[in-house]
């Protein structure tokens, strides 16, 4: 499973947002529009006690805010990208998180989940890639750019 596979161009936005609950509260409903995704508010509140346990902000601008629950049958991931940066958002660095990869997976995708992880993260944290994605404003751009990395 690649990241072409679980991410789509309607799929990545542009956030206004001024914090993380606000960044999760407008990347939720952007992800449960794909097929198969439970409603809008169990996922919220998912994501919501997730980043209440432990941060998702990995450092150098990223978040990966991530969850599983029952009823997901595929693999789903939204983007969002904030140019100036979300400054409450927790990082090991204490950098302000600019581009958020929010990923669901059912119960039962434990391997897929934590593969796809692995393989956004591995894509953000190229120095490259992130300036890109950063320096434009087309989704469709910011797709290729995340689909194209190896």
């Amino acid at each position: 499973m690649t990241i072409k596979d679980v991410v789509t161009p309607e799929r990545i936005v542009f956030l206004n947002s001024e914090s993380r609950t606000d960044v999760i509260k407008s990347l939720v409903p952007v992800l449960a529009s794909a097929p198969g995704m439970p409603n809008v508010d169990q996922m919220e509140v998912a994501f919501l006690q997730r980043e209440e346990m432990m941060s998702t902000g990995i450092g150098m601008g990223i978040g990966v805010p991530h969850i599983r629950l029952p009823g997901i049958n595929s693999l789903v991931m939204a983007i969002g990208i904030h140019k100036t940066g979300i400054f409450d958002y927790p990082a090991i660095d204490n950098l302000p998180v600019k581009i958020v990869a929010m990923i669901a997976a059912g119960v039962s995708q434990h391997g897929e989940y934590i593969r796809m992880l692995a393989n956004v993260v591995t894509v953000l944290k190229r120095d490259e890639a992130r300036k890109s994605i950063l320096d434009t404003d087309s989704a469709d751009e910011v797709y290729r750019i995340i689909c194209q990395q190896k």
